[in-house]
């Protein structure tokens, strides 16, 4: 679908966007009215006195004077809006709805189900009718379109590649547009309209804009790996591996799966796809694809291997981040990189925020936050990434905690070095009970009332040389707004230690 013949399917059609104050949502309702799309109407469910404190809040990447601008811009147009009182108003049959990815986990857009099938996927009479920010990129960008899925490691997985093909396009005439699943990142929808079939679009796509049910596949699809999680989304691990694998669906002939062969899940998949797998992992399998021989990392395609780089060219601290760049180096291998442009980017790359993040160093002890760490594999991956002494504080909140879900952390906690582990949240019962099971000694374990406490106390009993680590292995909700929230805090409460 061309841009031309999207902007032809809205004409005489009246236009709702859900979530208008949303980092989504705004950023639709700018490129629609660069676009000259009138008709529009506006939904959020919040009171109209807190409209402009809503839109600060989810446009992180811009300055307090942008936030300004453009929300006097999204005000000032000629959008109608429905906000708390006439929330949902107007909607008819045949509209045109663009949804945010979150739509279904808020009672007040029951209405909408209507549209979707018990498992949030549009209902095949509406396709043409529901769209997403995610359904427009992959429908409208000329381009190349790469983007990464997975339970753990995407956000890492898609800043690595953004970064090494950013580092090699400096000097070629293509540009890298970047669509992150973070409202940390700027969205950008309002370049589709110049850009050309030579640029490069970079998306990281979560469980909830996959089981919208997208109609079409990135020409490079990437899935880190797939463990039980968001399982209050869709309620049964099937169903989430389903949403996670809508990722390849639409793949045709020339397109690419990067795949973890590491992982039981993707290993024991039974899908058809056209596409052309490519697989990555520590153990060296016979299919195409990136894996760990001794202290090289070797490409094989058929019958041939060659070194690429060496396993020391990477200095982000665990295995799991090993897993993490030979993803992102499967993402861009047809693109021919030259290996010192991969090298000079794999020295450069800093990591990301909220994931095994250095915040400060207090009377010799370092902390670290790892608040992304929403599911229970996180908090192994986090222990397994240090070798000197660590505390660690875990928990939180899980809506279908799995039995034996915590059984390969529980594994990590009883390394020796694991000092302490601090229990936090309202799953902090099951967690304790999961660790003995498990082996982990009585005397490693504490319980704490909130994140502050349990700050407080690892300072108490850290000693000089020792690190401290929030690796939550649990969702945030209850007590902190999302995970950044909960990242936010925990580096204030450290920074806030005596020194």
């Amino acid at each position: 679908m061309t841009l031309d013949s999207f902007l032809s399917s809205l004409r005489g059609k009246t236009i709702h966007i859900i979530g208008i104050t949303g980092a989504e949502g705004s950023s639709i309702a700018a490129f629609l009215l660069q676009q000259h799309v009138d008709n529009i109407i506006g939904h959020d469910y919040i009171p109209a006195s807190d409209v402009q404190n809503h839109f600060f809040l989810y446009h992180d990447w811009m300055s307090e004077e942008e936030k300004q601008s453009v929300y006097q811009k999204l005000r000032s147009s000629s959008i109608t809006f429905h906000f708390q009182d006439t929330y949902l108003q107007d909607i008819r049959e045949n509209d045109i709805i663009f949804v945010p990815q979150s739509w279904f986990r808020y009672e007040f857009n029951a209405p909408l189900q209507h549209y979707f099938e018990p498992t949030h996927r549009v209902k095949k009479k509406y396709e043409d009718r529901m769209w997403s920010l995610s359904k427009l990129y992959l429908h409208l960008f000329p381009g190349t379109i790469i983007a990464v899925t997975g339970s753990n490691g995407k956000s890492t997985t898609t800043a690595l590649i953004g970064h090494i093909l950013k580092t090699a396009f400096t000097e070629e005439n293509r540009r890298l547009f970047w669509g992150g699943n973070d409202r940390k990142n700027d969205q950008p929808l309002s370049h589709l309209a110049t850009a050309s079939s030579d640029d490069v679009l970079l998306l990281e796509l979560s469980n909830r804009q996959l089981v919208f049910g997208l109609q079409k596949s990135p020409h490079i699809a990437v899935i880190t790996n797939i463990v039980p999680n968001h399982l209050d989304d869709h309620g049964t691990f099937e169903q989430y591996i389903a949403a996670k694998t809508e990722i390849l669906r639409y793949q045709e002939e020339g397109d690419i799966a990067v795949l973890n062969s590491d992982d039981d899940v993707i290993r024991s998949l039974d899908i058809d796809i056209s596409s052309s797998p490519l697989f990555f992992g520590f153990t060296p399998q016979k299919q195409n694809g990136l894996y760990v021989l001794g202290e090289d990392i070797v490409v094989r395609e058929g019958k041939k291997k060659k070194k690429m780089i060496k396993r020391s060219d990477i200095h982000l601290p665990g295995e799991h981040n090993v897993l993490n760049v030979l993803a992102a180096l499967g993402a861009t291998l047809s693109f021919a990189i030259p290996k010192e442009k991969i090298l000079q980017a794999l020295a450069t790359f800093r990591g990301l925020e909220y994931r095994i993040e250095y915040v400060d160093t207090v009377r010799g002890v370092s902390y670290y936050d790892d608040s992304a760490g929403c599911n229970p594999q996180n908090i192994k991956a986090a222990i397994d990434a240090f070798s000197s002494p660590l505390i660690v504080i875990a928990g939180g909140y899980r809506k279908n905690p799995l039995p034996g879900e915590f059984t390969a952390a529980a594994q990590a906690c009883k390394k020796e070095y694991v000092k302490k582990i601090i229990l936090i949240g309202s799953i902090q019962d099951i967690i304790q009970k999961e660790l003995l099971c498990n082996g982990v000694v009585p005397d490693k374990i504490m319980q704490q009332p909130t994140l502050q406490d349990a700050v407080l106390t690892a300072s108490s009993l850290a000693t000089e040389g020792d690190s401290v680590i929030l690796s939550p292995g649990c969702e945030s909700f209850g007590e902190f707004r999302d995970y950044r929230d909960r990242g936010m805090q925990f580096k204030a409460f450290v920074r806030s230690l005596p020194h």
